[in-house]
């Protein structure tokens, strides 16, 4: 397969140590859930400060294992321009992230989301056809979200999740949570409905 042919989803925090890793792990185990083990998919994370080389933070490694996931052998990264134009769908965590971003390379606005802002603007927009291939379905699906922004206000807030380094247990469980929960909104559209695997699912998938 091609590199052409992958689907690119780029998830970006602040540090790349925390939230991105997390929130990329939970899409990368949606992926393959969704799509099979050899899905054309390509999940990494960033961060628009990132901290190169460091290690997960343990309290997001934890988070991480309770679910069946592995972030032991992330390091952190730096978000570059390169890497964001070559991303066919660039997920941040907050709107200050968003905004980064779309500095580095312009030519992401229309594919750069805030997880909340995507998973709001996903449940409305425009159905993206479910037989379409990986990259094509995430093109398409930043395309609609892109297209709904005006008609769809934003809330008064800002579409944030907050980062919870240095901060107390909880506020790592409650960030995992809801992090953990918009991603279970939004794969639906971005990967499908797991109908497209080959072999059928099993109890507990």
């Amino acid at each position: 397969m091609s590199v052409g042919e992958v689907a690119d989803l780029l998830v970006v925090c602040t540090g790349n140590i925390a939230r991105s890793p997390f929130a990329a792990s939970l899409l990368e185990h949606e992926a393959r859930r969704r799509l099979g083990d050899d899905g054309p998919v390509r999940v990494h994370s960033a961060g628009v400060h990132g901290l190169e080389g460091q290690s997960a933070v343990e309290e997001m490694r934890r988070e991480a294992a309770g679910r069946g996931l592995d972030l032991e052998r992330h390091r952190g990264t730096a978000t570059t321009s390169r890497v964001v134009e070559g991303a066919d769908l660039i997920i941040t965590m907050t709107e200050t992230q968003r905004r980064r971003v779309t500095e580095l390379a312009p030519v992401a606005r229309t594919r750069t989301f805030t997880l909340k802002e995507l998973a709001r603007l996903t449940e409305r927009c425009d159905e993206v056809p479910s037989d379409l291939p990986p990259r094509e379905r995430l093109r398409r699906l930043a395309e609609a979200a892109h297209r709904a922004r005006p008609q769809l206000p934003p809330p008064a807030g800002a579409e944030d999740i907050a980062d919870p380094y240095g901060g107390t247990r909880d506020g790592y469980r409650r960030c995992a949570a809801e992090i953990e929960q918009l991603v279970r909104r939004v794969s639906p559209q971005l990967f499908g409905d797991g109908r497209e695997r080959s072999r059928p699912e099993q109890p507990g998938e």
